[in-house]
């Protein structure tokens, strides 16, 4: 069989390979295709697409005012909005008293030491002495809610874990910060006196506020 020239022999393999171009072009266009299909018809690749092909199908949701919503709306390490506010007072101690029916949690720096006198319930005190929490019994105080201003000091009202109120008279002295308190509406005669150093202890009414809002009946 006599050979073709050189010439005429490129021209059949170009012929050739034309046909398998064409085939590749149409498989391709053929997955293509039925990926768009799939895409469009149903929802099982709607969290691999980006936005802007879902959008191009008119795959966008939309929330009850009409505005377009997001599958990912949430970036890679994005930690939740809502975290849980942590317990400042998890690590306290918790004072029981059963014969009177109450407890409350304090800070780990108040020491519990031996009650002095009949009236008296649990003294508290820091190592330094500088700040101390006295509960009495027997006790008649005040009992007035609000806040004013005289020349006792000034009236506060706080709440307890069970949502009674706590009638509290805070005097400032300068260094010396101390607020008497009457437990009157849930333990009638229970009294207690705080007092912090107000340079040592800034936040001493903070804690005042915690102490007391971790106060309950039993």
């Amino acid at each position: 069989m006599r050979s073709l020239p050189l010439k005429y022999g490129a021209i059949m393999v170009r012929r050739g390979f034309v046909p398998v171009v064409a085939i590749i072009a149409l498989a391709f266009i053929a997955v293509l295709s039925g990926t768009t299909l799939v895409s469009w018809k149903t929802s099982y690749l709607d969290y691999y697409l980006p936005q802007i092909v879902k959008d191009f199908f008119g795959k966008t949701e939309t929330d009850t005012n009409g505005a377009p919503t997001n599958y990912d709306t949430q970036e890679p390490g994005e930690e939740d909005s809502e975290i849980t506010a942590e317990d400042p007072t998890k690590d306290w101690k918790t004072y029981t008293n059963t014969e009177l029916g109450f407890s409350f949690k304090y800070p780990t720096y108040l020491g519990k030491k031996q009650a002095e006198a009949d009236i008296e319930v649990v003294l508290l005190e820091s190592g330094d002495g500088k700040s101390y929490m006295n509960f009495y019994k027997d006790v008649a105080f005040g009992g007035e809610s609000g806040l004013e201003k005289s020349d006792d000091g000034e009236r506060k009202i706080y709440r307890t874990s069970d949502d009674f109120e706590v009638a509290v008279t805070i005097v400032d002295t300068g260094k010396e910060i101390i607020a008497d308190g009457s437990f009157y509406l849930q333990i009638p005669g229970l009294t207690f006196t705080y007092s912090f150093d107000n340079t040592s202890k800034p936040d001493g009414l903070d804690t005042l506020s915690l102490i007391l809002s971790t106060f309950k009946s039993l």
